[in-house]
């Protein structure tokens, strides 16, 4: 019989047995030991135990993990075959047990890739070819002796004559009866006054369900947009936990598989795109997906970074072209003209306050909602060393820290 476990089922069976590698009783108890894969290896070393045979068989997955990738295989080997604690590897290894733990859950996921492979080879095996024992080979075979031999059913001269011609007749009569009711009986039932021309009877084509325009109002718009579409986000499954790819190619309404930033807040998910001439910005509010429609398009718009407010009000910096901000009814834009510190936005910060804290290739400005300041540059003593700004965050006493792409933090 072919295992019924599903492939998630077995992976949390397998990181079980892993860590119980070195418990003979507990592995006895495995889930695993009903798959296919482990139930062949078995019938071909009879001799040994459950737990033996359980052990044996990841050992060779093992084996095979480390032909194809040493460090996986090392750290597992280490790790479950071997015992030791992640904290004796980090030392002996040198390596961080971070980095140690990445490795491992990288390595688990190989593992269980490899150990999967041959699971399903042997599930299609099995199905292909269901062997069937000489016992009942034999019994079958006696059955069929003793069973008299099968009487030939009598075949009339024309078989196909009289049940052609009843079938033929009684799709006619439906055929008539679907016309009637279809367009004969409203006739009947609202005639139609003299001089009034009969309406036509070609058949109207429903676009496909999977992307449907609907032209935008005031009251349904997110973000300015033109127009929303009903996007079928089913995307491509990439692994079997549930990971999924939505790329312009599977997804119609993604402009681009360039995706720069995605910010959630209560309305939904907004979206921004590094190289999508005139508004890379869309909303998501699934099924729906809105096209925003920021003010004074520009053709080569990049947008770096997103922000959102606790009222939810929306700002959006760009790579040239400064900053947007929706405030739910529209957009509006600010530059160097009116206050900041430099065209090309990578950074936005909220402070309690509520402020927004602008990190340019020129410093860092701040906006308290009415005006705009210049709060930090190299050139002023006591401030940042470094002008071009990449990141900014506050902590929980409110100081703030600066990152840069080259000069730290």
């Amino acid at each position: 019989m072919i295992s019924q476990l599903t492939p998630e089922e077995i992976e949390k069976e397998l990181n079980t047995a892993l860590k119980n590698l070195r418990s003979p009783k507990k592995l006895s108890g495995s889930s695993l030991l009903s798959l296919c894969a482990i139930d062949k290896y078995q019938q071909a070393n009879p001799t040994l135990v459950p737990s033996a045979v359980l052990k044996a068989f990841l050992t060779e997955i093992l084996a095979a993990l480390e032909a194809e990738h040493q460090q996986y295989g090392f750290v597992l080997r280490e790790r479950f075959w071997e015992g030791k604690t992640a904290q004796s590897i980090s030392l002996n290894k040198k390596l961080g047990e971070r980095t140690l733990y990445k490795q491992q859950e990288k390595a688990q996921d190989e593992f269980f890739s490899l150990l999967w492979q041959r699971e399903q080879a042997c599930r299609q095996e099995m199905l292909a070819v269901v062997p069937i024992s000489n016992d009942v080979q034999a019994s079958v075979e006696a059955q069929r002796n003793e069973l008299p031999p099968t009487p030939k059913a009598h075949v009339p001269s024309n078989p196909n004559r009289i049940p052609t011609f009843f079938t033929i007749g009684a799709m006619v009569l439906i055929f008539l009866g679907f016309i009637f009711v279809l367009f004969i009986s409203p006739i009947i039932k609202n005639p139609v006054p003299a001089g009034t021309a009969m309406p036509s009877l070609t058949a109207t084509i429903s676009p496909s369900p999977t992307v449907t325009p609907t032209t935008n109002s005031s009251q349904s718009s997110t973000c300015g947009g033109s127009q929303k579409k009903q996007v079928d986000f089913t995307g491509k499954l990439l692994r079997h936990q549930g990971v999924s790819n939505f790329t312009k190619d599977n997804t119609p309404g993604i402009l681009s598989n360039k995706v720069r930033r995605v910010v959630l807040d209560k309305t939904g998910l907004w979206i921004a795109y590094l190289d999508v001439p005139n508004n890379g910005f869309q909303h998501l509010n699934r099924p729906n997906l809105e096209q925003c429609d920021l003010s004074s398009p520009i053709p080569t718009q990049k947008i770096n970074v997103i922000a959102v407010t606790s009222n939810g009000t929306v700002w959006v910096g760009t790579e040239d072209n400064g900053l947007f901000v929706w405030n739910g009814e529209i957009w509006t834009r600010y530059t160097e003209k009116n206050g900041l510190l430099n065209d090309k936005i990578y950074a936005l910060t909220v402070d309690k306050n509520d402020h927004l804290w602008v990190g340019t290739w020129a410093g860092i400005s701040e906006f308290d909602g009415t005006n705009w300041s210049p709060r930090f540059q190299s050139k002023d003593r006591n401030s940042i060393f470094y002008d071009k700004v990449h990141a900014i965050a506050f902590d929980s006493g409110g100081n703030i820290w600066v990152g840069h792409i080259d000069e730290g933090l």
